[in-house]
């Protein structure tokens, strides 16, 4: 039985959150990506060890910069809250206050520093 977390399947997954991301579609980049977060993310409450900068970059990124663009600030605090359990947090901390600044949340920006 196929993995449902890989559908759809990444190579397809990362073309279409690049294509939608470049057209500041950022509704569907969380159509995509956010009930994939959801259960990839009681997942990771069992092993906060997994939280890495790869996945981060994979799954969490999107997300996070569709939540800033769309003022969804709640969704956004409580993403990047979920990650400063990363051992990686030190360098995943500076995409997340990097996005925060383009999209001129500098309170964010600050309180992640």
């Amino acid at each position: 039985m196929d993995d449902p977390l890989d559908i759809p399947p990444i190579l397809s997954r990362g073309a279409m959150i690049k294509r939608h991301s470049a057209r500041s579609d950022w509704q569907a980049v969380i159509d995509i990506q956010e009930w994939r977060w959801e259960a990839i993310r009681y997942n990771l409450e069992q092993n906060q060890r997994e939280l890495n900068l790869r996945l981060w970059l994979r799954e969490a990124l999107p997300l996070l910069e569709a939540y800033l663009y769309l003022g969804k600030d709640n969704y956004a605090s409580g993403l990047v809250n979920f990650w400063r359990q990363s051992p990686d947090w030190n360098r995943i901390k500076q995409y997340a206050i990097s996005l925060a600044e383009k999209y001129g949340n500098k309170s964010f920006a600050e309180r992640w520093k």
